[in-house]
C-alpha cells in the first residue's frame, strides 16, 4: 500500500511470531511506527482445513492505530487478493472503490487467520473492568474470502502492569474466549487459536 507522501519512520519497529494452537502454522508480523502512521506486513504459513496455506497481508493505520486499509494476498492453495479501505469520514470501499454501506458503523477489521486484528479495538477502547463494549467489525473469513459485518464484544476482566485479559465474544456463532494481551494490546495467548512464541 502506498501513500501520497513518504512516511517519516521513527525507530519503533517490532517483530512478533505466533504459532497456531492446534493446526500446524506460524505467523511472522513486522510492524513499523512513523509519526503519522502504523504499517504492518505479515506472512502466514500453515495448514487450515487440511489445506496448506501461504498468505501475506498488509494493514495500515494512523498513528493512533485507527484502521485505514488492508490488502490480503493469498499465495497458496490459490492466488487471490482482497483490499478494503476506510476513510476518515467512515466510508468503506473495496479494491474497486465500490462503497460498502453495510460497514458504515465499523471501525476495524477482523482477519480470522491472525490475532493481530484483535489489537485494533483493544487499542481504541477504554473499557471499565467487567463492562462489555460492543463493536461492529468487517469480518474477513479466510481462506474463504468472505466478508460480512459482525457484532463483537470485548470485556476487560483482568488488568495488571504485565498483561490484561479480555473476554471476546461473537454472538452470531455463540463464541466466547478469554484473550491475554500485553500492555500494548498485542496478543500473548488466544486459547485454541494462537500463542505468541517470540517478540523483539
Amino acid at each position: 500500500m502506498s501513500a501520497s507522501t513518504p512516511p517519516l519512520w521513527g525507530h519503533s519497529a517490532r517483530h512478533i511470531v505466533w504459532h497456531r494452537w492446534e493446526e500446524p502454522g506460524i505467523e511472522h508480523l513486522y510492524l513499523r511506527e512513523a509519526h503519522d502512521r502504523v504499517v504492518v506486513d505479515s506472512m502466514i504459513v500453515g495448514v487450515i482445513d487440511e489445506q496448506l496455506m501461504r498468505l501475506r497481508y498488509e494493514v495500515q493505520c494512523d498513528a493512533a492505530y485507527q484502521f485505514q486499509a488492508v490488502h490480503v494476498q493469498m499465495l497458496q492453495p490459490f492466488q487471490r487478493t482482497l483490499t478494503l479501505t476506510r476513510s476518515h469520514d467512515g466510508t468503506w470501499r473495496d479494491g474497486e472503490q465500490k462503497i460498502l454501506p453495510e460497514f458504515a458503523d465499523a471501525f476495524e477489521i477482523d482477519l480470522t487467520v491472525s490475532p493481530f486484528t484483535n489489537t485494533l479495538p483493544i487499542r481504541r477502547l477504554s473499557p471499565h473492568i467487567d463492562q462489555p463494549v460492543e463493536i461492529l467489525v468487517a469480518y474477513i473469513d479466510l481462506p474463504a474470502f468472505s466478508i460480512r459485518p459482525e457484532r463483537q464484544l470485548y470485556t476487560l476482566t483482568y488488568t495488571s502492569s504485565a498483561y490484561n485479559i479480555y473476554r471476546f465474544e461473537q454472538p452470531s456463532i455463540e463464541y466466547t474466549q478469554d484473550i491475554r494481551v500485553d500492555s500494548q494490546g498485542y496478543v500473548i495467548d488466544y486459547p485454541g487459536l494462537f500463542q505468541r512464541v517470540h517478540t523483539q
